[in-house]
């Protein structure tokens, strides 16, 4: 570890606690709570890491005006979004080895279309170009994140109706919308047939397409 990833790790808490409704993002409480958490994090590194005080010292004010922008851009990508969970653990069996994958992932909301989004904090001192969008470490980080996490909660692709549409098997993240595993579609998959209900989300007809929306579990 060194500077950056002290810092990545206070805007990284700062971003969590936000989702979580733990702090006013726009406060100097929640600006004080990430140079504490800066300061904590340069503490934990090895003895052997030599600090580059010019470099802190730039960091320090650069992170207080970054913050201020976090919830400005969070709606501007999402519009409506609810937080599913943060830090979530991903520990799912390889298939075909003995080996698990293993993550964390940094957040998961859930937009009013009711796509689920798969966040990984990143902060980088270049910004977010496009060779930084299209570096394969980065990019395979979320397919992975994205096939296990859909591993873990049962959704599962498994066939297409006759006129082509996608059919999934799943559980509801949230028991209160439905207990086991249902078989049905993506209401994103099938404008044609989606309404907004009375909850903001999305929702299908399904007596508009030839898929049936079933309890199998």
């Amino acid at each position: 570890g060194n500077e950056y990833t002290a810092f990545g790790t206070a805007i990284h808490d700062v971003c969590e606690n936000h989702l979580l409704g733990k702090n006013d993002i726009n406060s100097e409480k929640t600006l004080d709570f990430f140079e504490l958490r800066f300061a904590e994090e340069l503490k934990k590194l090895p003895k052997d890491v030599i600090l580059r005080e010019s470099l802190i010292k730039q960091m320090r004010p650069q992170g207080r005006e970054i913050i201020p922008h976090i919830e400005p851009a969070l709606k501007e990508y999402f519009n409506s979004y609810e937080t599913v969970s943060t830090e979530e653990s991903i520990m799912i069996p390889i298939d075909d080895t003995e080996y698990n994958f293993k993550g964390f992932i940094d957040a998961v909301i859930k937009t009013s279309d009711g796509i689920y989004h798969i966040v990984d904090w990143k902060t980088c001192s270049w910004g977010w170009d496009n060779r930084k969008k299209n570096d394969a470490i980065t990019t395979y980080q979320l397919t992975l994140y994205k096939y296990f996490y859909a591993k873990k909660h049962n959704i599962s692709l498994v066939g297409q109706s006759d006129s082509g549409i996608n059919i999934y098997e799943f559980e509801y993240k949230n028991i209160s919308d439905g207990e086991g595993k249902f078989r049905g579609v993506m209401a994103q998959e099938v404008p044609e047939a989606a309404y907004t209900g009375d909850d903001g989300y999305l929702e299908v007809d399904y007596s508009k397409i030839d898929v049936d929306f079933e309890k199998i579990d």
